[in-house]
């Protein structure tokens, strides 16, 4: 999420950022803060943002083990907050974490895992979450991990510029 406001009020009742999430305290505040009250999204672009070496996001790549485990760390935290307000959404957690997973894939062949690397990645995910082995996305994504890097940018850029078009004629039919 690049940007969002929320009432600092509610956020120090429910207790900020849980340090057992290092990399997806973010995440859990915000799906927490969701629960309280309403949520907006605004259809605009508002910023942008670069790709550097030095940042966090960079930083989870490089440990993609570590990735993995904050994963499988917020969809238990997900689950339990959606327990306590007395639902059940196990089955799309499990969807949503296969699908975060496969999309894992490319992302670290992207940025030049090498692909012993990946198939550690694809092979521990398996392990831990043995779903994604029934999800057709993961399968497609682990298959273009197996691709070197300067194919993989390649295609990402493709398909932004695609979804980029997309985008502009559904905003352009909505005004």
């Amino acid at each position: 999420m690049p940007s969002a406001m929320f009432r600092r009020s509610l956020a120090l009742k429910l207790g900020l950022f849980k340090p057992s999430l290092r990399l997806s305290a973010d995440a859990d505040l915000w799906q927490r803060l969701a629960f309280e009250g309403q949520v907006a999204f605004l259809d605009e672009l508002l910023i942008s943002n670069r790709v550097h070496a030095s940042q966090t996001t960079q930083k989870i790549l490089a440990n993609s083990l570590q990735m993995l485990e904050e994963r499988l760390k917020l969809a238990r935290a997900t689950h339990d907050l959606v327990a306590k307000h007395g639902g059940n959404l196990d089955r799309e957690i499990g969807r949503h974490v296969s699908l975060q997973l496969a999309i894992d894939l490319p992302e670290l062949r992207r940025w030049n895992a090498s692909l012993p690397h990946v198939l550690q990645y694809g092979q521990a995910a398996a392990r831990a979450h043995p779903q994604v082995l029934h999800n057709l996305r993961f399968m497609l994504y682990f298959a273009l991990a197996l691709l070197p890097p300067s194919v993989v940018r390649w295609l990402k850029r493709v398909h932004i510029r695609r979804l980029a078009s997309v985008w502009s004629a559904a905003r352009a039919m909505h005004k």
